[in-house]
């Protein structure tokens, strides 16, 4: 093993350590992913995405305001939600899939009235409507994908994802 491995191997062990005692640190558990992600450690990755979920679940009520605002907190919780629903589909945990991608989908179309900021762009709801749909396919539940496919089409007619999905479920 590299020196350097060693050095990482170590730091994030450390990390790891600090966020088993600091059960609201956010930042951290997201180094930690990131880390986790880049070194091919999908479990401590999930393992992660979960706390941060837990402490996270809205945008709008952080104990902790984004320094960044707002809008950066619910790109950072649409962004977290979208990558749960990945890492769910990958292990076929459908059920969490669908959830996380609904949560996804509904901090997505968050108005954040209080602050002036209207909800994401509509070609970023009908990707997440998308993969909404693939997970409700997998699960049986066609009527509803094929509601949230239809409404991913008025809301991005030409997206690439959504026209796959589609695919799928009129066959």
């Amino acid at each position: 093993m590299a020196e350097g491995e060693k050095n990482l191997d170590a730091v994030m062990d450390l990390l790891r350590a600090h966020v088993d005692l600091d059960e609201e640190d956010v930042g951290t558990r997201k180094d930690l992913a990131t880390m986790y992600a880049q070194h091919g450690r999908p479990d401590d990755e999930l393992a992660m995405l979960e706390q941060m979920r837990d402490i996270v679940a809205d945008p709008e009520r952080r104990q902790e305001p984004s320094a960044a605002g707002p809008v950066a907190a619910r790109n950072s919780a649409l962004a977290l939600n979208e990558r749960l629903g990945e890492m769910y589909l990958e292990r076929k945990r459908y059920e969490d899939a669908e959830l996380a991608y609904a949560c996804a989908i509904g901090v997505a179309r968050m108005d954040l009235a209080m602050k002036e900021q209207p909800p994401s762009d509509p070609p970023v709801v009908a990707e997440l409507l998308a993969h909404h749909a693939e997970t409700l396919h997998l699960l049986g539940k066609d009527e509803d994908a094929r509601a949230r496919i239809e409404e991913a089409k008025r809301l991005d007619p030409e997206n690439e994802t959504v026209k796959k999905v589609e695919e799928t479920l009129h066959p």
